[in-house]
């Protein structure tokens, strides 16, 4: 009965509104939890998208630019902290590795070590592309961070 502009609002506000609510605490759950919430995402998507059932929910995202659930927390929590405090305090302990800048890790002793929020936070930041390291602009941020981000889903 909708178009798909107000069926892309009816997600944006609903769906992934609620999944933005606490994707930084239980984004870093184990995959069995975060596969749990991944159905639950692919089940609406397929039934608010949908035009035929032949068709794959991964198709549906890439065509709609939904993030999958990994890559919504990594999105939401890098825009969190890409201009914050937290952010500048780590820059100050960063190394020179081969004249690319890189965050220092701290030592963890176990897999619950790399859920805290000083390990993944830098781990993140790490990983992003030159070109998204040095921007000033949030919009700008928004933008070029959520398409990287699509790129390799």
């Amino acid at each position: 009965m909708l178009n798909l502009k107000n069926k892309r609002r009816v997600y944006d506000a609903w769906l992934e509104s609620l999944l933005r609510y606490g994707i930084e605490i239980y984004g870093n759950a184990n995959n069995t939890q975060l596969m749990k919430l991944q159905k639950i995402q692919n089940k609406i998507v397929k039934i608010l998208f949908q035009d035929k059932p032949e068709v794959k929910v991964t198709n549906i995202m890439a065509k709609e630019k939904i993030l999958k659930i990994k890559k919504l927390k990594e999105y939401v929590i890098l825009l969190k902290h890409y201009f914050n405090y937290n952010t500048k305090f780590l820059r100050l302990n960063e190394q020179q590795y081969l004249r690319v800048k890189r965050f220092k890790l701290p030592k963890w002793k176990n897999n619950y070590g790399k859920m805290r929020k000083d390990y993944y936070i830098p781990e993140l930041f790490n990983n992003l592309p030159p070109d998204l390291v040095n921007i000033t602009s949030y919009n700008e941020l928004k933008s070029k961070l959520k398409r990287f981000l699509l790129l390799n889903q």
